[in-house]
């Protein structure tokens, strides 16, 4: 079992945990769009926005998304000023994250902000949410 420890921003959901069989057969995850959703399924209102790699290049610049997928590259930790604040800095290093439905990761700068422990324990080989 794979678990997932590591959600960037606070939602109830975090610490989040998905147990994913990584062995035999691999494991396949599917985002199902919300127009496929059945009243049926009697699922709770879907509180994020997953995209795919592969849909990424056809989404505006001001979209608002969330992403899961196996983080490859985890860059060293920047500090930058902040503006008017004396002393006070950004923390932010780079990650590459991929999904399977590209040959492009998602290249994200992050931020350490109300969760340092979690920045600081982001490495390659872990699932990112």
């Amino acid at each position: 079992m794979l678990k997932i420890l590591f959600c960037l921003f606070p939602s109830p959901l975090s610490p989040s945990e998905i147990s994913l069989n990584f062995r035999d057969p691999p494991t396949k995850i599917t985002v199902i769009p919300e127009s496929v959703v059945k009243p049926e399924w009697r699922l709770p209102e879907v509180k994020y926005r997953f995209i795919t790699r592969s849909e990424l290049d056809d989404l505006p610049n001001s979209h608002s998304c969330d992403i899961i997928g196996l983080v490859t590259f985890v860059g060293r930790t920047e500090r930058t000023k902040k503006k008017g604040r004396g002393e006070d800095f950004w923390t932010s290093r780079w990650v590459h994250v991929i999904d399977g439905t590209s040959d492009q990761p998602f290249i994200m700068e992050l931020f350490a902000t109300s969760q340092p422990d979690v920045f600081e324990r982001i490495h390659p080989s872990i699932y990112l949410l």
